[in-house]
């Protein structure tokens, strides 16, 4: 180590260099034997092609590299004999074997068998079914505590795939961004908000979002485990893809979750109202709400029946208090009899505005997506572990009505309140003071900050003043009134006649 280089080491180097060679580049195994099998002979007679000195000024390496590989030249090969995968690897320690390496066999094979008869495979089934299948590897992770536990699953899963050839397949799609010109209409909608708030003091529980989203029986997951390099993706369904319903999902603001309601498709007194009408005696209106509908849509008369079924009796103990609910702009939410109906409950409809649902209304926001990933999940459990029923094509019938009931229950169980608490956070559902404003997403923390400024400077300079003095109706009427058409100069003059 202490000797200086010589001028022929230096020129060596150089000479790679020139070359475009490296000697501590890294070289698979395929390659090592390579340049191995161009310093050996064919037999004995023939001498050799190149000699290790030629072969290492040649591919730019050190000549006892060269040495070394022509002694370990059989255990490379056996190494590439077991596994063709490893003719990439640049050594031939892998490190120590899987320590459940025959449970990963027999789970290997059964991703190829459900991947043959092209069913949807997720980490999560592949977990679940290790877990299943062999005792020690439970108890091994059941040390952990259950955020460690999940973690060291799910790497667990993925170095599973990585050793056996797997790996996760996702469809790709196109993101849709939020027009420049509707951050005006956003501002106005959340000023508006923070107004009504202020005026009738909504708490947190008092305050529901309420959305529809669409179903399908045959629900199928969007990825799949499967053999790398697979050209065609097959995932096995039950050819009633276009066979449709609408869930319609409430939740409040303190995270507790509504009854959901879901519309099938039928007609109010045929065959699939009376199946339901049977359906809905053996659950409870307190965990779920059936109703039909000639296309499974939300229409005016299904948003009655939600109010009466789901709304009030989830708030039938506080009927008297005021109450906030937030919808889309759907036309069967802004009908006359439905605003009727709400007020009757002492609920305040607001209106999210057109375009902006995807950053201020919370289940879209938070909610629809973990909902419907949860349900894909036990419709591909369903696929797998359910007895299949055959139509007399042949083809595999579709869950029935009371199985889809189970697993919009069992998906919309799974959602976290923690989660829908947060999401109403993100989409400016906060409280008035502004202490929480660091949750609230980036779109929207501008026009937050000037309401609660504005809030706070109104709120200390304010005198009660009682209804009825003519003090209240001098300033009124002095006002300088604008068009009501716009909120925020309505918020604006409310504020300056109240200072």
């Amino acid at each position: 180590k202490n000797e200086k280089p010589t001028q022929s080491t230096w020129g060596c180097c150089i000479v790679n260099m020139v070359k475009g060679h490296d000697k501590h580049t890294f070289r698979p195994l395929q390659e090592k034997i390579k340049i191995v099998h161009e310093t050996l002979s064919d037999d004995e007679r023939t001498a050799p092609k190149l000699s290790v000195r030629k072969a290492a000024e040649k591919h730019g390496v050190d000549p006892k590299s060269i040495r070394d590989w022509r002694k370990n030249l059989d255990k490379m090969k056996q190494t590439l004999a077991l596994n063709a995968k490893y003719a990439h690897k640049r050594t031939m320690h892998h490190g120590a074997p899987a320590p459940f390496s025959e449970l990963e066999k027999d789970l290997a094979d059964w991703v190829h068998q459900q991947r043959g008869n092209a069913f949807s495979v997720s980490t999560t089934q592949v977990v679940n079914r290790a877990l299943q299948q062999s005792q020690n590897f439970k108890l091994y992770y059941e040390a952990y505590d259950s955020y460690q536990r999940f973690r060291r699953l799910q790497d667990w899963c993925y170095r599973f795939m990585s050793r056996n050839g797997l790996s996760f397949r996702r469809r790709t799609k196109i993101a849709q961004q939020l027009p420049a010109e509707l951050q005006t209409k956003e501002d106005a909608y959340l000023r508006s908000l923070t107004a009504l708030r202020t005026e009738k003091g909504f708490t947190a529980s008092n305050i529901v979002n309420m959305d529809e989203t669409p179903l399908f029986f045959d629900m199928l997951e969007p990825t799949t485990i499967a053999a790398v390099g697979e050209k065609t993706v097959h995932i096995k369904g039950t050819n009633s893809d276009k066979k449709h319903l609408t869930v319609v999902l409430s939740a409040a603001a303190n995270g507790k979750k509504l009854p959901p309601m879901i519309v099938f498709k039928g007609e109010n007194s045929g065959l699939v109202a009376k199946e339901l009408k049977a359906l809905q005696d053996q659950y409870s209106k307190a965990s779920v709400v059936l109703c039909t509908q000639s296309k499974a849509w939300m229409d005016e008369e299904r948003m009655l029946y939600y109010i009466t079924n789901v709304l009030r009796p989830f708030y039938r103990r506080k009927l008297d208090e005021e109450k906030l609910l937030s919808m889309d702009s759907f036309t069967a939410h802004t009908v006359a009899s439905v605003k009727r109906k709400l007020e009757s409950l002492r609920f305040t409809s607001s209106i999210i505005p057109g375009g902006l649902t995807s950053r201020l209304q919370v289940m879209d926001v938070c909610v629809n997506h973990p909902f419907k990933k949860y349900y894909r999940q036990e419709y591909s459990d369903w696929m797998l572990y359910v007895e299949p029923r055959y139509t007399k094509s042949g083809f595999r019938k579709c869950p029935s009505r009371k199985e889809v009931v189970d697993m919009v229950l069992k998906a919309w169980g799974k959602v976290k309140e923690e989660s829908i608490e947060k999401g109403f956070k993100v989409c400016g559902y906060v409280s008035l003071d502004g202490a929480e404003d660091h949750l609230i997403a980036i779109g929207n923390v501008q026009a937050l900050a000037e309401v609660n400024s504005v809030q706070t400077e109104a709120q200390t300079n304010i005198t009660v003043i009682d209804d009825d003095s003519d003090e209240w109706a001098l300033n009124y009427e002095q006002a300088d009134i604008p068009d009501p058409n716009s909120i925020e100069q309505v918020f604006s003059t409310l504020l300056a006649s109240l200072q």
